[in-house]
């Protein structure tokens, strides 16, 4: 066994000791001194799987500032690398297009690798990890005293070409350098690789190197990457100008592709035939900016005049007790039902919808007011009686009422001494018939209390408001359950017991194994 053990130990040691030569053979051709390198170094450091160690500065095995430190040098920690910057600035205010910029919050430090990216030694769970920069909630960005950043030309990372001016890798638009024009997508990469990383531009750098060239535009060249619900960035901007120019969005121009933007991208891809998924691909972005983009169907504004004569029928039809609701101009539910009863009441078609005729005939001086209204009188308690009778119905319908709200239901009957329903009574249909309508209200009077009564004897309680049946199935079920509980809580008690002995009996038998040779040592002695 002790055998075995070297033979790991050995074998265990030389595995690290070849992964920091290769590590020392994979990272030398980055380790140049520039952003770009310390970039790379990162990135290479996430995809070999690097793991994170508090106070480590070796590939392989980093904290967050050793990480940095393993490829510059320099200072030790965040604190003092964000200290001995050569520049800086906040987060808040967008972090520049330069590769192997430091990035810092209190306590932590990472490495921007571009296009929105970062890289950072977390933690001893996580290790080396590539996320968004939003994801670490980074406040401040700066460049390493000790590298190098570009300012004009050329640049390579990553396997991929790169264009700085100003300082900064120009996206989303095109350059022409001896005689051939490149284009350089919204991730800042270049579609062709220069023949000579020397040259620079035939042109002037453009005011604004965010907005695509004519070249761009007659060519038809893909420039922005696809975006979605989440997405941020220079493209979500220009899309969300596009939208707004096409009248589809009308939020405001934050580049972020939140619920609004999502929203009117939808009615665009509806508009404009395509798939309504909400995502924002090269397909849809062509067309979106061409000519031949769609434009929002615009909404027809209601006439001033339109809404003025609604408001005056609204009010007439409330003087003549059809209507009790607000009187907005707008022809909602309660509307459409007090024109539809007028229209009955004044021999006109019932169709509920507010023509030329049934204007007319509301806003006429020959309007007839609602027959069915009834106007309730409020009657004070006397010391002989406190009985008070039921709410009614202020407008009444047939066997529907529209009440104080304006909403149309069934009528609340209210019973009199003589337990007829004061509501037929008062029907114009049933004064006729009084003997049947008084039969009718003593038969449903009687159902009621047989269905009462047979609640009552299949074991209905009411507690409040609520009814609950406790039959026999239901003690059953309670008896069940309270058994299944009782005896899981006797066993939980007896293993915790068995246990509790177990171990005395362990614990006893231990003692007598000691005292045994104690025993035996005296004869000896």
């Amino acid at each position: 066994m002790k055998h075995l053990k070297k033979i790991v130990t050995l074998i265990v040691t030389i595995s690290i000791l070849s992964s920091m030569c290769l590590a020392g053979t994979m990272f030398s051709a980055s380790a140049s001194g520039t952003g770009a390198g310390l970039a790379e170094w990162a990135l290479n450091a996430y995809y070999s799987g690097w793991a994170y160690v508090y106070g480590g500065s070796s590939p392989g095995a980093v904290d967050c500032s050793g990480l940095i430190y393993s490829y510059a040098g320099g200072n030790r920690t965040g604190d003092a690398q964000l200290g001995a910057a050569s520049e800086s600035g906040s987060v808040y205010n967008g972090i520049p297009r330069v590769h192997g910029l430091g990035l810092y919050h209190p306590g932590h430090v990472g490495v921007y690798v571009g296009n929105g990216m970062a890289v950072d030694a977390r933690d001893e769970s996580s290790g080396v990890c590539y996320s968004s920069v939003d994801y670490m909630g980074w406040t401040t960005w700066f460049k390493l005293s000790n590298l190098s950043y570009p300012t004009y030309g050329w640049e390579e990372f990553n396997g991929n070409y790169y264009y700085y001016e100003d300082g900064e890798y120009i996206v989303d638009t095109s350059r022409t350098i001896d005689g051939v024009t490149y284009y350089f997508g919204s991730d800042g990469i270049s579609d062709t690789t220069p023949s000579d990383t020397s040259s620079e531009a035939d042109s002037t750098p453009s005011s604004n190197d965010n907005e695509p060239s004519s070249s761009d535009t007659e060519s038809n060249t893909p420039y922005y990457e696809t975006v979605q619900y989440g997405s941020q960035g220079d493209t979500v901007t220009k899309i969300q100008e596009r939208l707004q120019e096409l009248g589809f969005y009308t939020g405001s121009i934050d580049g972020y592709f939140g619920d609004k933007t999502e929203k009117s991208y939808k009615e665009f891809q509806e508009a404009a035939g395509v798939t309504i998924d909400g995502i924002s691909g090269k397909s849809d972005q062509e067309l979106l900016f061409s000519d031949n983009a769609p434009y929002a169907a615009q909404e027809p504004e209601q006439d001033e005049n339109t809404t003025e004569t609604i408001t005056s029928v609204q009010e007439k039809l409330k003087s003549l007790n059809y209507y009790s609701g607000v009187c907005d101009g707008e022809i909602g539910t309660h509307t459409t039902e007090a024109i539809f009863a007028f229209q009955i009441d004044n021999d006109l078609e019932a169709t509920g919808e507010l023509d030329e005729a049934t204007i007319e005939a509301i806003l006429s001086d020959d309007a007839k007011s609602n027959p069915r209204f009834e106007t309730t009188e409020e009657t004070e308690a006397t010391e002989e009686t406190t009985e008070t009778q039921p709410p009614t119905s202020v407008y009444t319908f047939n066997a529907f009422s529209l009440n104080s709200s304006g909403i149309m239901g069934p009528n609340q009957l209210a019973v009199n001494s003589s337990n007829t329903s004061s509501f037929i009574l008062n029907n114009e249909a049933a004064k006729n018939n009084e003997a049947t309508a008084k039969n009718v209200v003593e038969k449903t009077n009687q159902l009621a209390k047989n269905a009462v009564s047979n609640f009552a004897s299949n074991g209905f309680t009411a507690v409040g408001p609520h009814i609950f049946r406790i039959n026999g199935v239901t003690i059953t079920l309670f008896t069940v359950i309270m058994l299944i509980s009782l005896t899981s809580i006797y066993m939980l008690v007896r293993t915790s017991k068995e246990r509790k002995r177990k171990a005395a009996r362990a614990a006893m038998r231990m003692e007598k194994r000691m005292k045994k040779p104690q025993a035996e040592s005296r004869y000896w002695w």
